[in-house]
């Protein structure tokens, strides 16, 4: 228990850690990635330790963890597209002419959202969240007592692990959004496998890589989706000519 209780403690840390960094410079896509991870993270160990809390417990950490990475979600979408347009312009440097007010662009709206989390409102609903998980502790979990948490905790990830792979064998890869459901599926029992698999006496390291192969490969059968029709909503809300046209042009890549 003390062992569980450590490793959430832990994840708050890094979720403090990763919002003081995105404060200090909200304009490095790494750090609004890493703290949208690290919300994600502890989410997923939250799920993984569901059956052995109270529903209306676990509903209202998550709830507060799900409000706080749903802000960061339109930026976080926006740097993916940045990445990827600026990949697409290297390999395909005469695709258009308007490269320069197509980044401009992106970049005026990537700014945009980035004001958003960091308004007061915004501001208000990160301090909020945290201060309930620095009060979070095994007892408020009402966790179930359990004398054979490590036992339990190998099962549950060996299980999961096994659904996962079962669900991937039986995939449509042309379902975009059962692709990303099964994407976020591999992320949670790999963060499970990360840091609740070193408190059980089995190597974890194969299921851990095994999911993290899983959301690479569902990854890329995504993103390029996601990105293109990005790029045609965006498109079909902008007056300029020349955005425009980049827009367009890159969506067809």
């Amino acid at each position: 228990m003390d062992k569980i209780k450590q490793a959430l403690q832990a994840q708050v840390t890094v979720i403090e850690e990763n919002y003081r960094h995105y404060l200090n410079n909200p304009f490095e896509a790494r750090h609004a990635h890493a703290l949208r991870v690290s919300l994600r993270t502890m989410r997923a160990l939250l799920n993984f330790l569901k059956k052995s809390m109270d529903a209306d417990v676990y509903e209202s950490y998550n709830q507060q963890l799900r409000e706080s990475a749903a802000l960061l979600g339109p930026l976080r979408e926006l740097d993916v597209l940045l990445d990827w347009c600026a990949e697409s312009a290297v390999k395909e440097d005469k695709l258009t002419k308007y490269y320069y007010e197509t980044f401009a662009y992106l970049h005026t709206l990537r700014r945009r959202e980035m004001m958003k989390t960091l308004n007061k409102t915004s501001r208000k609903q990160f301090k909020q969240m945290i201060a309930i998980l620095e009060a979070l502790n095994t007892d408020q979990l009402k966790l179930k007592d359990r004398k054979d948490w490590p036992r339990y905790t190998k099962r549950r990830l060996n299980t999961k692990m096994t659904q996962l792979q079962d669900q991937l064998t039986d995939l449509n890869h042309e379902d975009y959004e059962g692709v990303h459901t099964l994407r976020k599926k591999a992320k949670k029992v790999r963060y499970a496998a990360s840091l609740f698999g070193p408190l059980t006496d089995k190597n974890f390291s194969k299921v851990i890589l095994q999911a993290k192969d899983i959301q690479n490969e569902l990854g890329a059968l995504t993103d390029s989706h996601v990105n293109q029709q990005l790029l045609i909503e965006l498109a079909a809300q902008v007056d300029d000519k020349a955005v425009k046209s980049g827009l367009l042009a890159l969506s067809k890549l």
